[in-house]
């Protein structure tokens, strides 16, 4: 059985500030687009331009991860940001391939790793987006400074918690030399520790805010800090607070945002309807992540 939603048809989510990019990953996508159908199968990718039109069709076993790419976002790194047909990027490329599979992983994680750390890694993510248009179909090279990076930044995601977590242990994992690590993320911007660190106090500051009542000590094992005191120090460099500080003031925040609900629900309401691919009965999986000054 075929289910076809039309992005003209739900303009306030279809707009012309974004285009999306779809990574199928279970089932079969059908796009019309200027008279010809498209399928698109799992592993495959396509960018999609709103403002071009197209009828997008799905299975009913159909699953997808989508990318909600802001346009001024792409214009600031120098990358395409209107497509009048429908681009469908080089998986002949590591890059490519490397670049659908951390977006596969990112948006898995939606509802399981805090917003902070999803935040930080999805705007990596962006930087890295060159990766689906350079080479117009030629491959890339096997080994690049960008899939490298890609794969370091998982690796990292992944180790959180690991006080043991290194340069020395990142390189062993992807199999290459410190050096051959630490100079593609140089050339990426990058330095493996600055990220893990600033990963771990993103994520530091999203479990105090989430759950304040927690210790601090547990709170700094939990985002592979081994002592509790550097912790405190780093936390407040960052925040300019100390971290039980800040769980106060989140819990405070968020009382005063319940109150303020409460008063909100005294008056008229009108219903929204916010439209998703799953909203709608499609009876398809979408995971979705916004990137852009707007996500």
């Amino acid at each position: 059985m075929w289910q076809t939603v039309s992005p003209f048809t739900h303009a306030h989510r279809w707009n012309d500030e974004h285009v999306y990019v779809k990574i199928v990953t279970g089932g079969t996508y059908s796009i019309k687009h200027r008279g010809e159908v498209m399928s698109l199968r799992p592993g495959e990718i396509a960018v999609l331009d709103p403002l071009s039109g197209f009828d997008e069709s799905v299975r009913e076993s159909a699953r997808q991860s989508l990318l909600y790419v802001q346009r001024s976002a792409l214009r600031e790194r120098g990358l395409p940001d209107r497509f009048p047909l429908i681009y469908r990027p080089d998986l002949e490329s590591p890059d490519v391939c490397a670049l659908r599979e951390f977006v596969v992983y990112l948006t898995s994680q939606i509802g399981n790793v805090s917003d902070a750390v999803l935040e930080r890694l999805g705007n990596y993510c962006l930087d890295l987006m060159h990766a689906l248009f350079d080479g117009r179909g030629r491959p890339a090279p096997r080994h690049t400074s960008s899939t490298t990076a890609l794969r370091a930044t998982q690796v990292i995601a992944r180790r959180i918690d690991d006080p043991d977590l290194s340069v020395a242990s990142i390189a062993t994992e992807l199999n290459m030399s410190i050096r051959t690590l630490t100079r593609a993320l140089r050339a990426n911007g990058m330095s493996a520790m600055r990220y893990a660190w600033s990963l771990r106090l993103e994520h530091a500051a999203q479990l105090l805010a989430s759950e304040p009542e927690r210790a601090v000590l547990e709170i700094a094992y939990r985002c592979g800090f081994r002592d509790p005191s550097h912790f405190s120090r780093e936390f407040k460099k960052r925040y300019d607070m100390t971290p039980r500080e800040y769980a106060v003031s989140r819990e405070a925040a968020r009382e005063e945002d319940a109150a303020a609900g409460k008063r909100q629900s005294l008056l008229p309401s009108e219903d929204v309807d916010c439209i998703t691919l799953d909203a709608q009965n499609l009876s398809s999986r979408s995971e979705i992540l916004r990137f852009g000054r707007d996500s």
